[in-house]
């Protein structure tokens, strides 16, 4: 493979796979002696396509273990050579093999390695994985015999063209049909013949859809006729015909009025009232025939709303210095160009060109610093006037979305202030090329994940609802209640697990849908899409409920995006937002079991939570064990615990910042996690699940198998838990396949914020938080213990950086790690015992003893697949 060509790849076809099935990639990568890319996070980037037998590319929203890519469908991260000089690395990797898929095409593509390397030996094995079958990912939408309607926007001549994929059980000719009517503004049936349909009695103007293979495409191309300005479409089954649809998929007009985002801000309007017929021309007309100053002032707002929950903020600038993302203040220079990057931090960068620190500015009403914060406005919109998604500094969906909205506001104050017409006509045109952004972004489905897509919807509607004259705005009303009502449903559904592994982001991407249901509001038409979302919803509002301890702070695992406080932030959101919501019945029960339960246990999110309070005093506990994409953190089967109201065993959390150096890498790996790995094989990824659940006298056992650990180990975890949580302990299982081999693990306890640690004797600890204490008992069942030590804040040495918690910026802060590692022929089986006083340590030990637990704890572990 030659060094930094992205284009430059090695190829590999693996036949006949078993659908539904998790899976282990495994291959060699020699590195040449003088490579460079030494712990460079992407050196080498995997590309994944999922095939039908005859050879067609699966249009798949998701693949558990990987994440969604622009040049191949799904992609995955390799690291460069862990040290100098070090020549092979051994490659393991999990992922979800998806149904339908029958071939999986892995291309192995050069990325930032400076030296060439080759791969060698790949093989691609089957995973244990939970018994019985496992859903489908969100995002496959079974058809039926009755149609499942969607509205669309149109322009009178501009075709509307739809492109997505349809998969058959059983592929037969004409098994499918999409259903067509054109309306016009006040929602009248436009009389058809429709141009390019069909016409049968009782079902209307229709297109048929080819369904005589397991994967077919389907392009439809709509012209809409005279006076039409919606079009609603509605996929249909014939028959008991089992056909999916893959969601989301493309549309786009033809025209999106290109011309009127780009040129000097007045022509680009200009462009856009003449291809609507709008006569005006001059600044202070465009304003007049775009803008209502009403519904601009009192538009609803996403991002700004859940700015302050931001890690670090929104930010703030004040005499000429300005503070962003946690860091030391800056000087501001007298004139930016937008390529500043003082801290060397892609969290800075992202805040910095959100542009939300501008809101502090104007803050105090001063024309003055109003006029200052347009100026940088309008000076970062001519810095790019091109758009690119795969500007992640200035162009993620979440950073595009808030400076939207940032946008938008300046514009009200402007109107409102009678700064020059010119620069309020400027902003109109930097909303309207935002807003054109992220309808090609989310019409030509360029943004993978469901979360971002989400941001990206959000802040289409707001536009809408900003600027209702806006000729687009039906457009983009209609585009982003689509995808809104596709995301959430992607993110929330039933079978859906918390987003991308992480408890702050699946709570980020509830708190935007709340906060988009307040802009639904404001938009007509949208009251079945209100009652629509409010199940999915309610599931998402009580898995956060289960994991705030409590304080009312959500457990930090997997990325950690936000502040500390969840709950008050939830609450807000509900009473303003969420009424259609909390009216649904079920929801109301569903949260208030979850709220009142001592012990919450969702198998399909692969979360578990206890919860104790007695007076001022109160105990917690929560682990996950769910899968992990194909960024997430090597966390499955990692757990936090309080008692007496101290936070003693914490998950370190961690920011994804891709800078070189950056501490989310280490926060990434098992090292930064409450969990027991062998030193000799790193995790894959994959998942965990329930294998029994046990109930003793005065306490709750759990056991979860894992294929975390891929074919190298087999892998179980108990959690013992007291009732009254005084008292947990948590045990490994470690076996290899060959019953002779040497087993070598090592155990990981990351202790809270302010926590000291010191060891009393061999194998016993103390955690000491003030005047209060915790025991930690390391005991070994199979095989011996090796070591037990506390590190703290260690930078380097054997196993590399350990002892540190995340923090709110995702900047290390050291911390006590206790450290234990096992050694033992087959398999190992070692844990913790942590009491916070002698009667818990006792009853901790008697419940291991318990054979109720024990047997099942040791049984085969084919029997629980």
């Amino acid at each position: 493979m030659e060094a930094r060509n992205r284009r430059a790849r090695a190829q590999f076809s693996f036949g006949a796979v078993p659908a539904g099935r998790w899976c282990e990639l495994s291959f060699a990568i020699t590195w040449a002696e003088e490579e460079k890319a030494v712990g460079v996070p992407d050196a080498v980037r995997l590309g994944f396509d999922f095939l039908t037998a005859d050879g067609v590319s699966l249009d798949l929203p998701v693949v558990p273990g990987l994440m969604r890519g622009r040049i191949d469908p799904f992609v995955i991260d390799l690291a460069g050579p862990v040290a100098p000089g070090h020549k092979v690395s051994r490659v393991r990797v999990a992922f979800w093999l998806p149904g339908h898929a029958e071939r999986v095409e892995l291309s192995v593509r050069s990325w930032r390695n400076t030296a060439p390397f080759e791969v060698s030996a790949p093989r691609l094995q089957l995973l244990p994985q939970p018994a019985g079958e496992t859903a489908d990912p969100p995002g496959m939408q079974l058809l039926d015999a009755e149609p499942r309607w969607e509205t669309w926007g149109v322009v009178p001549g501009v075709a509307l063209t739809l492109r997505g994929q349809l998969l058959c059980a059983s592929p037969a000719p004409d098994m499918a049909f999409v259903r067509i009517v054109y309306r016009d503004e006040k929602g009248r049936a436009l009389p058809r013949p429709y141009e390019g349909t069909l016409e049968a009695e009782g079902v209307g103007a229709f297109i048929m859809l080819p369904t005589d293979r397991r994967a077919r495409r389907f392009t439809l191309r709509l012209v809409p006729p005279a006076g039409a300005s919606l079009v609603e479409i509605g996929f249909q089954a014939r028959g008991r015909a089992q056909i999916w649809r893959c969601l989301p998929y493309e549309v786009a007009l033809d025209e999106q009025g290109s011309a009127a985002a780009e040129g000097e801000p007045l022509a680009a309007l200009g462009h856009l009232a003449e291809r609507f017929g709008i006569a005006e021309r001059d600044a202070r007309g465009l304003l007049a025939s775009f803008v209502d100053e009403t519904a601009l002032a009192s538009a609803p707002l996403v991002q700004t709303d859940l700015g302050a929950w931001l890690a670090g903020g929104m930010g703030a600038a004040a005499d000429g210095r300005l503070r962003l993302a946690g860091r030391e203040e800056w000087l501001l220079p007298e004139v930016l160009d937008w390529q500043e990057d003082p801290f060397a931090c892609g969290l800075w960068r992202a805040r910095y060109h959100a542009l939300g620190w501008l809101l502090s500015l104007v803050g105090d009403g001063e024309r003055k610093n109003l006029s200052q914060a347009v100026a940088l406005a309008l000076s970062w919109d001519a810095a790019f006037p091109r758009a690119d998604i795969d500007d992640e500094d200035r162009f993620s969906p979440r950073t595009a979305a808030i400076r939207l909205e940032v946008l938008v506001q300046l514009l009200s104050r402007s109107l409102s202030a009678g700064l020059p017409a010119g620069r309020s006509v400027a902003l109109l045109a930097a909303i309207v090329r935002h807003a054109r952004f992220f309808a090609e972004a989310l019409g030509d489905n360029l943004i993978g994940e469901a979360r971002e897509r989400l941001h990206a919807a959000a802040a289409l509607a707001t536009a809408a609802a900003a600027l209702p004259r806006l000729p687009l705005a039906p457009l983009w009303r209609l585009l982003a209640l689509n995808h809104i009502d596709w995301s959430v449903t992607q993110l929330f559904d039933e079978a859906a697990m918390p987003s991308e592994g992480s408890s702050h982001l699946h709570f980020e991407a509830l708190a935007v849908a709340l906060a988009v249901q307040g802009v639904l509001a404001a938009l007509p038409g949208t009251e079945g899409l209100r009652r629509r979302l409010a199940m999915p919803l309610g599931r998402a509002i009580a898995t956060s409920v289960a994991l705030t301890d409590p304080d009312g702070c959500l457990v930090p695992f997997g990325e950690t995006t936000g502040g500390a406080e969840h709950l008050p932030i939830l609450r807000d959101l509900i009473a303003r937002c969420g009424r259609d919501v909390m009216s649904e019945p079920a929801v109301a029960e569903m949260l208030a079991a979850r709220a009142s339960a001592p012990i919450v246990l969702d198998r399909q999110a692969g979360i578990v939570t206890a919860r104790h309070k007695d007076a001022s005093d109160w105990a917690y506990f929560a682990a996950r064990f769910g899968a992990s994409c194909g960024r997430g953190h090597d966390d499955c089967g990692s757990f936090v615990y309080a008692a007496k109201g101290i936070r003693w065993v914490a998950d370190p959390g961690g920011i994804a910042v891709r800078d070189a150096g950056a501490p989310g890498r280490h926060f990434r790996s098992g090292a930064a996690h409450n969990i027991l790995r062998p030193v000799d094989a790193a995790s894959v990824g994959g998942c965990g699940w329930l294998v029994a659940d046990i109930a003793l006298e005065g306490a709750r056992a759990l056991l979860v198998d894992s294929n975390a650990h891929g074919t190298s180990h087999r892998h179980r975890r108990l959690f013992l838990l007291l009732d009254d949580l005084s008292g947990i302990a948590v045990f490994d299982r470690l076996a290899s396949p060959e019953t002779d081999a040497e087993v070598v693990a090592e155990g990981f306890l990351h202790l809270g914020p302010g926590v000291a640690g010191v060891l009393v004797t061999a194998g016993v600890g103390l955690a000491l938080a003030g005047n209060s204490r915790l025991q930690i008992v390391a005991q070994v069942r199979e095989g011996s213990l090796k070591g037990l030590s506390f590190v703290c804040g260690q930078e380097d040495g054997a196993g590399g950086a350990l002892g540190f918690l995340s923090g709110a910026c995702g900047e290390k802060e050291p911390a006590n790690v206790l450290r234990y590692s096992v050694a033992g022929k087959g398999e190992v089986i070692a844990g913790l015992l942590m009491a916070t006083d002698d009667a818990a340590r006792r009853r901790l030990a008697a419940g291991l003893d318990d054979p109720r637990l024990m047997l099942p704890f040791r049984m085969p572990f084919e029997a629980t697949q």
